[in-house]
């Protein structure tokens, strides 16, 4: 058992010795009269059920104590505790001392004891604080597509005990218990493979690598990678299997000499975090995290292409470092198959799947967004981004798209796509169905103040006022006024933006384009950003005549 507390001096003066005292007798509040006498050799003999053994303060003016070393001082014996029993601890403080010379044990009535400290029931087999202590900030996890490696980030602390010294990762797949059992430190990856343990140590951080930690202590562990740390080995993870995390701080630290692994008889924890369960196909987060700002989609009216915007973000595990946007014409779940991330354009074309990388937005992209961190991407331009080619969509079919953030990332040599098993994708957001025909975002978008129509007395003419605006796709570049006497419908239908007044004076159109307004005339708004077009007027903007309206009819 360690035993830690602070020295201390009292009113009465200098605290000159502590004594402590162990017992099983539960039933008391303060050691009984005689107890300074006993043994530990009384105790094995049944002669006692309370002993007693002294260790001086260090300089931090905090006292630590091993019990159970064998040590001896003065007239006592510091021998094992008996890991059937139950235990109590008292911490007594003398301000003036006398040992009997016969037996070199505390003469208790020529002796003033000024503090005593009951410390209630120390059980026998607690090798951590009751119940799990979790670390500032908790412990993420991160499991690879593959399932046969993970990446642990925690959040490094010192405790009430001291610095923490090592931090030991503890995996198990036995799901029946909250803290690692009795042996585990003494257990290794070769024992997990050969089934001799469900728990075992995969790797120990000592003081270089934990003193190495980001601005936040944040400490970061990549389970899997075959690395050794003492006498463990961090060997790949089991697909098929569940796993739980723990994560166990050492204030005070022993390694077996023949082994290399952890005396855990000779080490203090002082902090365990439990994970819970880390599923085997998991690589993102527990369910879609949203990325700030959501996905937004907008789909040309050919549907061969595609405007997604999306906000950057860095999250808990660090600063993300590529994007990868991924198409799918699969509805039948809500984030990316494994193996997806190696699947290109051209497999999609072939019919070799049906969920691609259409493109990877590298730093230097990233760092190029505008001014409220917003990235945009044109699905379907043709260009090539690493192993990945950015080509048309096919507009008979509806896609879902997925944008994947990664804050470590790896590309395979020989495809130069990315390699899932050695990155990390620590965010993903799921756009739902993107439509092969909606040009617009879902359901009417009003423009600020709505939008003002006065048709002239004779009907031939109509004016229309509305508010300039830029959206969170950018800024707006031109705007199109589109006439209809279609009142069956709550939007421009396809192939509208490419019909003019020749077409309608035809009868081969029910709407069509009257004019555009560009942006030197957008910056010729008024000063509150009021847009005026005159319908009717005859005038020629691009290909289009703003020709004048049938009386006999309405319009939208």
């Amino acid at each position: 058992m360690n035993i830690t507390f602070q020295s201390f001096d009292t009113q009465y003066g200098p605290t000159v010795a502590y004594a402590i005292i162990m017992t099983t007798d539960l039933s008391g509040s303060k050691p009984t009269e005689g107890s300074l006498s006993k043994t530990y050799n009384d105790f094995k003999n049944g002669l006692t059920r309370t002993y007693q053994n002294i260790e001086n303060t260090d300089q931090s003016k905090r006292i630590n104590v091993r019990v159970g070393d064998g040590s001896v001082s003065r007239g006592y014996i510091n021998g094992p505790l008996d890991p059937a029993l139950r235990y109590r601890v008292y911490i007594v403080g003398f301000t003036d001392i006398n040992y009997d010379p016969a037996t070199n044990t505390i003469n208790e009535d020529l002796s003033t004891a000024t503090v005593t400290s009951f410390s209630g029931s120390a059980s026998t087999t607690t090798t951590f604080e009751t119940g799990p202590a979790e670390i500032p900030g908790g412990v993420q996890i991160v499991r690879s597509y593959s399932g046969d490696a993970m990446n642990i980030t925690f959040q490094s602390v010192d405790t009430s005990y001291g610095s923490t010294l090592v931090y030991a990762v503890i995996m198990t797949t036995d799901f029946s218990d909250n803290k690692p059992t009795k042996g585990s430190f003494a257990k290794t990856y070769n024992d997990f493979r050969n089934r001799l343990t469900n728990t075992y140590v995969t790797s120990v951080i000592e003081q270089q690598n934990i003193e190495n930690t980001d601005e936040s202590n944040r400490i970061n562990v990549h389970v899997g990678d075959s690395s050794v740390s003492r006498g463990y080995i961090n060997g790949p993870l089991d697909p098929a299997l569940r796993y739980r995390v723990y994560i166990v701080g050492f204030t005070d630290i022993n390694y077996d000499p023949a082994t290399n692994t952890i005396n855990e008889d000779q080490s203090t924890a002082t902090v365990t975090s439990f994970s819970g369960s880390t599923s085997t196909t998991t690589t993102f987060e527990t369910g879609p995290v949203e990325i700030p700002g959501g996905v937004q989609i907008v789909r040309s009216y050919s549907g061969d292409a595609m405007n997604i915007t999306f906000q950057s973000v860095d999250t808990s595990y660090g600063s993300t470092v590529v994007y990868a946007v991924i198409m799918t014409t699969d509805f039948s779940d809500n984030k990316p198959t494994k193996g997806s991330f190696a699947k290109t354009y051209n497999d999609f074309r072939n019919r070799l799947t049906n969920t691609y990388v259409t493109s990877v937005i590298e730093q230097q992209n990233i760092e190029n967004t505008d001014q409220s961190n917003r990235i945009n991407v044109h699905v379907g331009d043709g260009s090539v981004s690493r192993g990945y080619i950015n080509g048309p969509l096919d507009p008979a079919l509806r896609y879902r798209v997925y944008i994947v953030g990664f804050t470590d990332i790896n590309y395979d040599p020989a495809t130069n796509t990315i390699n899932e098993d050695q990155s990390t994708a620590t965010v993903t957001s799921f756009s739902g169905s993107a439509s092969t025909t909606t040009t617009f975002e879902t359901g009417h978008a009003e423009k600020p103040s709505s939008l003002q129509t006065v048709r002239s007395s004779s009907g031939e003419a109509m004016n229309i006022t509305f508010q300039s605006l830029d959206t969170s796709f950018g800024l707006t570049e031109a705007y199109a006024i589109i006439m209809t006497t279609d009142f069956s419908d709550n939007k421009p239908t396809k192939g509208s933006l490419a019909k003019t007044y020749n077409d309608f004076k035809k009868g081969l159109t029910r709407t069509y384009v009257t004019s555009v307004i560009e942006q030197q005339n957008i910056q010729k708004a008024d000063e509150l950003n009021k847009m005026n077009v005159y319908v009717g007027d005859g005038t020629v903007s691009r290909g289009y005549t703003n020709g004048p309206l049938d009386p006999a009819l309405n319009y939208r």
